[in-house]
């Protein structure tokens, strides 16, 4: 009653290979059902790779699209107040003092037009000082050559005086040696 026979036990051959049949069925539909699942999200995943790299793609371009305009900036930032500082020392060394100079903000650059600008004010200041300095030599120039024209005007009066005072004295020289003569041949 507890222990089968081997003739029973061939008799459940066909009842334990129904129930195999039934479990490998169903291993296999389970399987089956996975792999179905397995490729889908094979296929999902091949298409969140695919979008995630043209993502990636349009974010690499955007930023080196980004990186190179930004850099444009940059360097525009920098030669554009390079190029007025140039541009006012070109002017100033032409003589042209007059010009302003614009400066904005608080980087080196504008500190460069600061001290051209300083530098453009003490020239002018200099340049106003030696113009000055110039009238005063030619108004003095101007009065040296009038008191050099009087002295020399009064230098030829007082020699033409002299010459007259000579020419006297010789007639008086004369009259006197006249008479002289005319005493000695009296007495």
């Amino acid at each position: 009653a507890g222990q089968m026979g081997s003739e029973d036990l061939r008799l459940k051959i066909p009842e334990i290979n129904a129930l195999y049949l039934a479990q490998r069925q169903a291993v296999d539909a389970t399987v089956k059902t996975a792999s179905s699942v397995a490729e889908g999200s094979l296929q999902e995943f091949s298409g969140v790779v695919m979008r995630s790299k043209w993502t990636l793609g349009s974010v690499l371009v955007a930023s080196v699209v980004l990186s190179v305009v930004l850099f444009g900036c940059t360097i525009r930032s920098i030669l554009q107040p390079l190029e007025v500082s140039v541009n006012a020392v070109h002017r100033m060394a032409s003589g042209d003092l007059g010009g302003s100079i614009e400066s904005s903000g608080r980087d080196e650059l504008t500190q460069l037009s600061l001290a051209l600008a300083e530098l453009q004010g003490s020239l002018t200041h200099t340049v106003q000082i030696v113009q000055l300095n110039a009238e005063g030599v030619a108004q003095t120039s101007q009065l040296i050559a009038h008191s050099n024209t009087d002295l020399s005007d009064r230098t030829q009066r007082q020699a033409a005086a002299l010459q007259q005072t000579a020419a006297t004295m010789t007639q008086l020289s004369e009259g006197m040696a006249h008479n002289a003569e005319n005493s000695r041949q009296a007495a």
